[in-house]
């Protein structure tokens, strides 16, 4: 299996003007986010592109294999590379692949580009791990330490970033995106890939929570997904079924439990 992810780009920078609200405009260097297309390919047939920032493709592609339910395990997975300059992803499978049936059971989502996101055919429910209940304090302290780490967020406030814990009081891994869903994906490729055990995890993201984000969580495991911004009422409705915590709108002093709550508060 080629493991290939030789794209080091920088995001672009270009001559733009700084404003202010008396009209005093200044000239200056305005960093903008890289977005590219990715056709991911499976035995030479298309299955879909995805838009997306060329930052740790292999992980990207690894990751939507494996939480769209086209693969189950590293073995089925025969070749990976990314070419064309990185704007085709290579992937030979071990098993045929049924595209029809695919495309069947997914439904187009509202991610960048369109994404697509298993149906519940192909979703695989497992009950929460039970065990202590999370402090509030642990996510609130999850969500800063995503943003201090997130440079790309911050240099041009124009991508998502997300990031995983696996014991509720620090960040294992990071990942950023122009996708929301993205990031998720890159942090299942990288927990794929590497054969790293998620179930019972917790995801912060930076991104709205919707219900291609809760399945994709799902697959992983997850007990937790929790938001500086809004979720979704199809995310509310997946999430009560799937047994997973859903958090929004993380601020400074507060936070909203809309699923769940037991996870964190400890009662229902």
């Amino acid at each position: 299996m080629s493991d290939q992810n030789k794209n080091t780009k920088k995001e672009t920078e270009k001559k733009g003007y700084v404003v202010s609200e008396n009209g005093k405009a200044e000239r200056e260097i305005l960093k903008i986010p890289e977005e590219i297309k990715l056709s991911i390919v499976i035995d030479g047939r298309e299955l879909v592109t995805l838009m997306c920032t060329p930052h740790r493709l292999n992980y990207l592609v690894a990751g939507f294999l494996y939480l769209e339910g086209i693969i189950d395990h590293i073995s089925e997975l025969c070749l990976l590379g990314i070419c064309d300059e990185e704007t085709r992803a290579q992937v030979r499978l071990k098993n045929p692949f049924n595209f029809e049936e695919f495309y069947k059971q997914s439904t187009i989502s509202s991610g960048c580009g369109g994404g697509i996101v298993a149906g519940k055919k192909r979703l695989k429910s497992v009950p929460p791990l039970p065990g202590k209940p999370i402090s509030t304090k642990n996510i609130f302290n999850l969500m800063k330490q995503l943003y201090s780490v997130s440079k790309k967020h911050r240099s041009t406030g124009g991508i998502h970033s997300a990031g995983l814990s696996l014991d509720g009081e620090k960040l294992y891994l990071v990942s950023e995106d122009i996708g929301r869903h993205n990031t998720i994906d890159k942090l299942g490729g990288e927990c794929f890939l590497k054969e790293i055990f998620t179930r019972g995890g917790i995801i912060v993201t930076t991104g709205r929570i919707s219900s291609e984000m809760v399945a994709k969580a799902s697959r992983m495991q997850i007990n937790i997904l929790a938001s500086r911004t809004a979720i979704t009422t199809l995310a509310y409705q997946l999430a009560q079924e799937l047994g997973i915590t859903l958090i929004g709108y993380i601020r400074a002093r507060k936070l909203r439990i809309y699923t769940h709550p037991e996870n964190v508060l400890g009662e229902k």
